[in-house]
């Protein structure tokens, strides 16, 4: 899964650098809402984050 990295989502990889993908698209959610600057919920990050995942894994197929 590819998350693109921000200023302010390095700074959270960095706080929490053990979590996983997906830990890292939550939090990277929960940490642009406390900014102010999300786009999406938590759960629609996390969502388009699982479909974009599913998609290349039937491409490598």
């Amino acid at each position: 899964m590819k998350v693109i990295l921000t200023r302010e989502t390095s700074v959270y990889e960095t706080i929490y650098p053990e979590n996983t993908e997906l830990d890292l698209v939550q939090g990277k959610a929960l940490f642009l809402i406390r900014l102010g600057r999300a786009r999406e919920t938590p759960e629609g990050m996390v969502k388009r984050a699982l479909e974009e995942r599913s998609k290349r894994k039937r491409k490598e197929k």
